[in-house]
């Protein structure tokens, strides 16, 4: 009987083959992976921070009455909103002033809301902005999950929200607010993120806020939550 051996093995070429195959699909399949991952993460920091805030004024309502009657004279088209946040929500909230220089906030602190707003950095990083506006008896709010970290792009790691009668909403929310007039809307709605190339005016995006709670605090796939900026001409 004859005896006979046999090699099993790769040749050079098959391994290059095969190691080929691996980059094109990593090459295809990672950015994806990354950008879901980026996607998740940003929305439950938002989330997180949101809730804080929303608890935030439910016991400042406990301690101070209804948010209607709490005292928003002390806040003057002149002067700065840390009064009447330092006395109504920063006891519930473990909150670092940031810089009150306009010049420097966002590079030190992050997307603001005005430049006569008040300005913290939470624990967690994130800035949250306030301006009180006294006639309205409304709390314009942004927060940015990153702080001075780029993008700053809203919608994207910037969220507008408006605190009125005690409750905390995203930016142009009202009754009967749908998915579709919110990616339809001009001034309050979420379009794709654009820079004018000529003005430098980038798009209004007020109203990503809104879609993101409506879709219960998850980038759907018709989010566009691109960050890199598209220039339009």
């Amino acid at each position: 009987m004859t005896s006979y051996r046999e090699n099993f093995g790769f040749t050079l070429a098959e391994v290059l083959i095969t190691l080929g195959i691996i980059g094109v699909v990593a090459a295809l399949t990672i950015p994806n992976m990354m950008t879901d991952y980026e996607k998740k993460r940003v929305a439950a920091t938002i989330k997180k921070d949101y809730s804080e805030l929303c608890q935030a004024i439910k016991l400042a309502e406990i301690r101070n009455g209804d948010f209607g009657y709490w005292d928003f004279s002390i806040v003057n088209d002149y002067s700065i909103s840390e009064k009447f946040i330092d006395k109504y929500l920063s006891p519930y909230l473990k909150l670092q002033k940031c810089s009150a220089n306009y010049n420097i906030i966002k590079q030190k602190c992050g997307s603001v809301v005005s430049s006569v707003g008040a300005h913290y950095l939470l624990p967690s990083g994130s800035l949250v902005s306030f301006r009180v506006m006294q006639n309205s008896q409304k709390i314009a709010t942004i927060i940015d999950i990153n702080g001075p970290q780029k993008p700053n792009i809203m919608g994207t790691d910037t969220f507008y929200f408006i605190i009125e009668d005690g409750k905390i909403l995203p930016y142009g929310w009202h009754d009967g607010i749908t998915r579709e007039s919110i990616l339809n809307s001009l001034y309050s709605g979420c379009h794709p993120y654009t820079v004018h190339k000529s003005t430098g005016i980038d798009t209004l995006r007020h109203g990503c806020t809104a879609l993101l709670m409506i879709d219960n605090w998850e980038f759907k796939d018709d989010y566009p939550f691109k960050r890199k900026a598209e220039i339009s001409e």
